[in-house]
């Protein structure tokens, strides 16, 4: 089985290519959706979200935005709670791909990981792929297809990253700054690359 991560900025389209590499046979694990259910209403997370901000908990529920205001604002504050929450997701993650390397061992796992540039796991996958785009494009999509505002789209983008500190880490460098007519053979030459590099690695090693 080949591991690749997949990240890039908000806006960055990185979903859309993790959408276009699982048409083509990868499986996706995303650990964004491994967090959201890290806090799930009655998960035991959600206790440790309550005793550190009370106003960010009603009845047993995170209140993501709440939290989010909080945490995007004070540099600790986002500490503690990946702290709380990476572990648990990480964690959730390792399993899926246990199961998924079993039953497929010739298969590319795509990891979805937007923070990979910071995460411990950096160096744990064997292809790291970046997603990135001018931030301009960046933020007229924020602003249109989520309906953020111009001055928060422009705040969560300067709180990432930034990309030379992506292009340093990048195995694959994919520019998605234009339209899908150019995403698609960008991701067409990165999944020839993926399916030779997993017949590769499940060779017996000489």
């Amino acid at each position: 089985m080949l591991t690749v991560a997949l990240t890039g900025g908000i806006g960055s389209g990185k979903s859309t290519v993790a959408s276009l590499l699982q048409k083509r046979g990868a499986a996706i694990f995303d650990v964004d959706a491994a967090a959201r259910s890290v806090l799930a209403d009655g998960a035991p997370a959600v206790g440790e979200i309550a005793a550190r901000w009370p106003d960010a908990v009603d009845q047993g529920r995170v209140n993501r935005a709440a939290l989010a205001d909080i945490v995007f604002h004070s540099p600790q504050d986002l500490e503690f709670l990946n702290a709380i929450v990476h572990p648990r997701a990480w964690a959730a993650i390792d399993a899926q791909l246990a199961r998924y390397a079993a039953s497929h061992p010739h298969g590319v796992a795509v990891i979805d990981v937007p923070l990979l540039a910071t995460s411990p796991r950096r160096d744990s996958f064997d292809l790291r792929v970046v997603v990135d785009a001018d931030t301009d494009v960046r933020i007229r999509r924020l602003v249109g297809q989520r309906g953020m505002r111009e001055p928060d789209a422009r705040a969560r983008i300067a709180a990432q990253v930034t990309s030379d500190d992506l292009r340093r880490i990048a195995d694959v460098w994919i520019d998605n700054s234009g339209d899908i007519a150019q995403l698609v053979p960008q991701v067409d030459r990165l999944w020839e690359k993926c399916r030779e590099d997993a017949i590769a690695s499940s060779r017996p090693k000489p």
